[in-house]
Parts: C-alpha cells; structure tokens; sequence
C-alpha cells in the first residue's frame, strides 16, 4: 500500500516538472528531478519496511479499564481545633472526657487525616438491561489514629470506608448491593466539620458489610416510595476471656435491616423525603471460656426527614429508639453491662438547618442528643457509665473556588456520667478542603 501511495506522489511530481519543461526547461534537468525521486521512492519503501517489522507496530495489550467508565474522587482535608476540655476520641468529638478528676483539661488538634480516596467504576452490562458497578473508597482514620495515644498522630493508617459491588436495573428500579455500606437506616446526617456528625450524640448509623436489595415504586408522577432491605454483619463486643470473642460473629446469624422512604412534592414543590426504618440483631456475649454466655438483642427504630423549605432553607433530622447500639454510633458509644452482661437502651435524635447559599456561604445550625437508661449502666465502669450527651453547633462553609471551600465551626458539647459531675468543652474548629 505504501508503495502505491509513493508512485503515485512520484508520477504526480513528475508531471509536475513535465509542464514546467514545456516553458523551458532543459532534458537534462528533467532527468536530474527523475534521479532524485527514484532515490527517495527507495528511502520510503526502506523506511516502510523497517516500521512495519519495529516493536512499535505491536498492538499494546488494552487498559484493564479500557471497558469500565472509571472515575476517581475524593478530598485532602485539614482540621484544626481547640476544645477547653478534652473530648474522646480526640481528632474529633463523640463524647467529652471525664472531668472528675482535671476540670480545665484543653488541647489542641491539628489532622489531616479524614483526606479521603474513592474509585468509582461502572460497566460492563449483565445481560440486556442490568448494570454493575462497583465502589472503593478508603480514608486515613486506621490504626488508632481517631485520636487515641497508642500510634503517633503523624503516621495515619489507612481504613477501608466503603467498598461495594452492585447490579442495577434502571427500569425497573431495582438494584443488588453486595459488600461494605452505610447503614439503610437513619441515612441522613447534619453538614459539619467534626467528622461522623454527631455521632453518638444523637446521630444514629455507620458502615458495615451487607446484602442490600432497593426497590423504587413511583406513586404518582412526583412522588416515589424506595424500600431498602438486607442482612448485615453484625459488629459486636469483645468478650473478656481468653481468646476473646466477638458478640456478634458468635451469634451465628446475620443481622437484618428495612427502611421505607417516601419523597413526594413538598414546601414550593420542592421534592421532600420522610422515612422510617429499623434494624434487628442477635450478639452473644460469652462470659466464660466453657460456654457460658448471655443473649442480647440488638435493635432500633427510627424517623428521618429532609424537608427543603425554601430554595435557600432546608430542615432535617431524625428520632431513634433502641438498645445495644454501641457499633452503630447510638448508645453514647455503650452497647452492653459487662458486670451484668446486659445490652443497654438508649434514645435520641438530632434536627439541623442548612442556609443559603448566599454568596460563596453556607450557614448550617443544629442541636443533637442521646440518653441512656440510667439503670443500665454502672458507676464503677468508668468507660460505660455515660448517660446523657447534648451537642449545639454551628458552621459556615464558604466556596473559595470550584474545589475549594473552607470552614469554621463552633459546638458546645456536655456529657453526664452516673455518679460523676457533668463535663462540658466547647470546641472550635476551623477546616480547609480541596476536592477532586
């Protein structure tokens, strides 16, 4: 083929200088020009050849990605705060520490590490009409680095956050998720800067691994009901013998899970969702190395809503009821009596409203509480006697550029104790976040 590209150049220049001659030019430059492309016709046929035997003339073996549609997201965030008494873990705050014995016990944080990591991948098709997918996405709140002394705060370790395969069927409205997810239940969160946003302070609900099916019913052209279902791994409590156990992989069942959530026209039509959801699990505590233990059950019953008032104003919240509910951030962080191997019950809620934006701000407010029985919990354990805990927040959050947004928050945080004073930090923390 190269070879008939050349002649044909070759005869087109050559009729070229032919007209040429007519007007004047001599025989013998005539042969001169036909040398010239006699020896160029060769140099191309050589250099054909070379390319074609080159390496480079190999196809390449395709992109393990060459199929999937593959997207990578994620943030660097850097936190710093200031709390006038300490708060646990310590890089953020679930709960303020005991004050019994130091009443003006302040810090300092400064962290970077809630940066997070995702790959998103979608495709290929499974048949005519499902679509997989799959997600992963990692942060750097592993191996103790929640704030605790054990691993130098400079050393981050890396934690799985989610990780999921799922198969879609758009048109019905039906999907299959399969791997590690936020809870169905109490899906809703307040907009902070503390991370897990009021987490065992009223705000119910964290990751785990599961077996979801999700079902979307249209009602009425403007309203659509979504039913979420599924088992879980249950996370329990490590046992105090000798090997240790968990309370929920030793109960040999799967936990289980539904939520039904209703988004419907609301204030302005604006689309509003109400909620309601539950969970049930089983944990055995073993209170000796010869089989002795204690069944305990796991459980909760919740509200959620999210209702935009107007464009610029939106109130969420959500109400839970429930018992044994340390893993899934309820409970003040407290799930059983170790003394008596009892689950312990607990209630809360929280309710929050995002403003704006106006400008390059957003203002968001809110309050969040959780309670515990105070019979369920005993004074002597001084890390599971915690009884009640109150949050108020406030932030802004101001879009500096398409990716960059920076923020300021102010919370005051109190925790009641059975048989100890009350403690109380207030806790300011300022954030900047660069997201891709």
């Amino acid at each position: 083929m190269i070879g008939r590209v050349a002649l044909v150049f070759a005869v087109l220049l050559v009729l070229s200088p032919m007209s040429i001659a007519e007007e004047g030019d001599s025989n013998a430059e005539l042969l001169e020009r036909l040398q010239r492309l006699e020896e160029e016709l060769l140099t191309l046929k050589a250099s054909a050849s070379q390319t074609a035997g080159s390496p480079q003339a190999v196809p390449e073996k395709p992109s393990v990605f060459s199929s999937l549609n593959a997207k990578l997201y994620g943030y660097v965030k850097v936190d710093t705060a200031y709390e006038t008494h300490a708060t646990s873990p310590g890089n953020f705050s679930l709960w303020v520490q005991s004050a019994k014995d130091n009443r003006h016990d302040d810090q300092f944080i400064l962290t970077a590490n809630q940066t997070r990591l995702g790959l998103e991948l979608g495709g290929p098709k499974l048949g005519d009409s499902a679509i997989v997918g799959a997600l992963i996405e990692v942060d750097f709140y592993g191996s103790d680095t929640w704030g605790g002394v054990n691993t130098p705060q400079n050393k981050s370790g890396l934690r799985l956050r989610r990780a999921f395969v799922t198969a879609t069927w758009p048109e019905h409205d039906f999907r299959i998720l399969a791997g590690q997810e936020w809870d169905a239940f109490s899906p809703v969160s307040p907009s902070m800067l503390n991370f897990l946003a009021g987490g065992d302070i009223g705000n119910l609900g964290f990751r785990r691994p599961q077996i979801r099916l999700t079902k979307g019913l249209a009602c009425t052209p403007n309203s659509r009901l979504q039913i979420d279902t599924g088992i879980m791994r249950t996370i329990g409590t490590a046992s105090a013998n000798s090997p240790a156990t968990d309370s929920g992989t030793d109960s040999g069942v799967p936990g289980t899970f539904a939520r039904a959530g209703y988004t419907f026209p609301g204030f302005s039509e604006l689309p509003a969702t109400v909620g309601v959801s539950g969970h049930y699990a089983r944990e055995e505590y073993d209170t000796d190395a010869t089989g002795g233990h204690n069944d305990i059950d796991s459980w909760s019953a919740n509200l959620d809503m999210s209702v935009p008032v107007t464009e610029k104003l939106k109130i969420s919240g959500e109400a839970f009821r429930g018992k044994a509910l340390g893993a899934y951030l309820g409970g003040i962080g407290q799930s059983l009596n170790v003394t008596n191997g009892r689950g312990i019950n607990s209630h809360g809620g929280w309710v929050a409203a995002s403003i704006g934006p106006y400008g390059i701000a957003r203002f968001n407010l809110g309050v969040t509480y959780e309670r515990v029985r105070r019979s369920d919990v005993d004074a002597a354990d001084a890390d599971r006697n915690r009884t009640k805990n109150t949050m108020v927040f406030g932030n802004v959050m101001c879009s500096l550029a398409k990716n960059l947004t920076v923020g300021f928050e102010l919370a005051e945080i109190e925790t009641s104790r059975k048989g100890e004073r009350d403690a109380a930090s207030t806790r300011a923390q300022a954030s900047v976040i660069y997201s891709f």
